[in-house]
């Protein structure tokens, strides 16, 4: 799990799905999986790969496109 600090101010741009999480990482929203856009990597259905937080920021972030993909 990414040790660096919380972020306390998080972004995201609803039409292409892209966002920061909690951890500060740049991510998009593939509807099936999460794409670290930093390392251009999946993050898979893993807690390790820290999915749920992720998922949690982009819910918040963007509720509406939330939905309709899920």
């Amino acid at each position: 799990m990414n040790n660096s600090p919380r972020k306390a101010t998080l972004h995201a741009d609803c039409k292409t799905k892209k966002y920061t999480d909690f951890s500060g990482r740049n991510l998009q929203d593939l509807d099936d999986d999460i794409l670290n856009l930093d390392f251009n990597e999946k993050l898979g259905n893993s807690s390790a790969g820290g999915t749920h937080i992720a998922e949690t920021a982009f819910k918040a972030l963007c509720p509406k496109t939330w939905q309709q993909s899920n």
